[in-house]
Formats: C-alpha cells, structure tokens, sequence
C-alpha cells in the first residue's frame, strides 16, 4: 500500500524543486559562458523561481497553521450548535 504525502510535504517538496531550479540556473549565470541577453532571460527564471518556491513554502506553512487554526474553531462550532439542538430535541410539545 502506497502512503500518502500530506499536503504539507507535497507543498515542500515542489518549493525545494523550485529553489533548485533557481540555484541550477544561478549557477548557469555565474559562469557567464551564454551571450547578454540569454543571460538576462535566465536572471527573469531565476527570480520567477525564487518567487514559487516562497510561494509554495508559505501554502505549506499556511495549510498547517490553518489546520491548527480552523479544526478547534470548527469543534466549538459543532460543540455550539449541539447545545442548540439539544434543549429542542428533547424538549416536550405541550
């Protein structure tokens, strides 16, 4: 049986693919062996890569805090409503 990523992992895991992308193409930059202006279309990839990955990373961190966040408020939600139905469920009808 295959184990599933969590969301959180899948998100990571495409914010490290983004940044090694980033440092493959910054390494490319450096040793400056490709003509001006590819030179400059490759420094655009490396800033649109940099942006994903603290992109993805801030959705995996977000996915995580908002899990931690929104699960206790839906319970009392839940909890709220139950004491709600609770008085009119059991409630005799005259």
């Amino acid at each position: 049986m295959k184990k599933r990523k969590s969301t959180f992992v899948n998100f990571l895991l495409n914010s490290l693919s983004f940044f090694d992308t980033t440092l493959a193409i910054y390494e490319n930059i450096q040793k400056g062996e490709k003509p001006y202006s590819d030179i400059k279309s490759l420094e655009e990839q490396k800033i649109f890569n940099i942006a994903r990955s603290f992109e993805t990373l801030s959705k995996a961190f977000l996915a995580t805090y908002g899990t931690l966040i929104i699960y206790p408020a839906l319970l009392i939600s839940v909890v709220k409503k139950g004491h709600v139905k609770a008085p009119r469920h059991f409630s005799e009808n005259d």
